[in-house]
């Protein structure tokens, strides 16, 4: 089986609120995708492992989240700034 990077990306909101709208896209990639080996959001225990650290721009996040991400695992979280405001990467490797 494969693997392939699916994240969804939030800014100008808190994190709380991009909790939220990842647990609301990851529902909608379950619906839409499906909850075996589609590639998506959807396939991911639901949850959010928050990595430690605040990344300086979006591509060291990014990068991050690229490769300290399992599949299998819950989606990966990832804070980093943009404009000196808190962005937030949410997702990861899905199986599929």
């Amino acid at each position: 089986m494969g693997a392939d990077f699916d994240y969804r990306i939030y800014e100008g909101v808190k994190k709380e609120e991009a909790e939220r709208q990842f647990d609301i896209a990851q529902r909608e990639s379950e619906h839409r995708d499906g909850t075996s080996y589609s590639g998506a959001i959807g396939v991911m225990p639901k949850g959010i492992n928050w990595s430690n650290g605040v990344w300086k721009n979006k591509a060291q996040a990014m990068h991050h989240l690229e490769n300290v991400h399992k599949k299998w695992d819950e989606a990966m979280g990832v804070e980093f700034l943009q404009n000196g405001d808190a962005c937030y990467i949410i997702g990861g490797w899905c199986s599929s």
